[in-house]
């Protein structure tokens, strides 16, 4: 059995939820015949990218790894809504708006068990509990800086050259994402979350499942390209290489689909090997980019009224 070694190449803060299980229906043909779609002639399509050729995509699978590894370079800001099973032993619903250069975010997460607000700001991380009506309030050690950040634009499957600091760097093996040691043990390397979204990065920064999934070339294809949200995506099906890992999530087969654009996750689904259905993640709302410049001034007046509201209980 192989063992994996997760490594973490800079400090950041983890708010880690268990992972569970729920077996909610049956879909034994998760992986897609492969296929080119013309998504150009769909309704709706107008402003998505011109059709890509999946059998040229599947000779660019390190391009398409490398890049979601690194998907947080490829956009400034982002908000969503997207439910999951990665969270809670319950479908756990997890709205979020985060903004990189600005350092700011904002996650509501709610579930049958749980009910955060997550709001980080000016270095301070605040995560609201309001169901025991407590918050905990954390100082982020910074990390960012504007000047070593490299702003991607091409899609996902294209070779990317400038890749430096928080970029994977190819050239430079101490910051090869993935690698095997002297004992033939696979060792994954972390980079900065610099979202500081942790919940919201099951989705808008996946290295858990990238990792997880994505690491043994030959156990996963792409099989389609389609439209979802009005995005162009690839999806990634595939059986879980590692023994071990799908043990754990009790996930023998996946389906993924990732934003071209971005490297965003926008839908996951886990099945075991009779088809049952074991995780998934399902995006209803996704803006990229967009101009919302109140954003600083609202997580301002949340973070304030949660910390006088519970103060004021106790």
């Amino acid at each position: 059995m192989k063992k994996i070694i997760i490594c973490v190449l800079s400090l950041s803060i983890v708010l880690v939820g268990a992972f569970s299980v729920a077996a909610l229906s049956n879909n034994s043909d998760l992986l897609t015949t492969e296929k080119q779609t013309d998504i150009s002639t769909q309704p709706g399509s107008s402003e998505l990218n011109k059709p890509i050729d999946v059998k040229k995509l599947n000779t660019q699978k390190q391009n398409i790894f490398n890049n979601i590894l690194n998907c947080t370079d490829y956009y400034d800001s982002a908000s969503g809504t997207f439910e999951t099973t990665f969270v809670d032993n319950s479908p756990v619903t997890i709205s979020y708006d985060v903004n990189i250069p600005e350092q700011i975010s904002s996650q509501i997460v709610k579930g049958a068990n749980i009910d955060f607000d997550i709001l980080c700001k000016d270095g301070l991380l605040i995560e609201a509990n309001n169901k025991s009506r407590n918050y905990i309030e954390n100082r982020l050690i910074p990390q960012y800086d504007q000047t070593k950040r490299i702003k991607q634009t091409a899609p996902i499957n294209e070779e990317v050259s400038l890749q430096k600091y928080y970029n994977y760097d190819k050239t430079d093996v101490s910051k090869e994402r993935v690698r095997k040691n002297a004992a033939g043990e696979m060792e994954f390397y972390y980079k900065t979350d610099l979202t500081n979204a942790s919940m919201a990065a099951t989705s808008i920064n996946p290295q858990n499942l990238v990792f997880g999934f994505m690491s043994e070339f030959d156990s996963w294809k792409v099989a389609n390209v389609e439209e979802y949200l009005g995005r162009q995506v690839i999806v990634i099906t595939g059986k879980t290489a590692d023994s071990e890992y799908a043990s754990k999530l009790r996930v023998d087969v996946f389906e993924m689909k990732f934003d071209i654009k971005t490297g965003i996750l926008l839908d996951f689904k886990g099945c075991l090997s009779d088809g049952t259905l074991t995780h998934y993640l399902t995006t209803s709302e996704l803006e990229v980019d967009g101009k919302d410049t109140t954003l600083y001034k609202e997580i301002g007046e949340r973070v304030t009224s949660i910390i006088n509201s519970y103060e004021n209980a106790r």
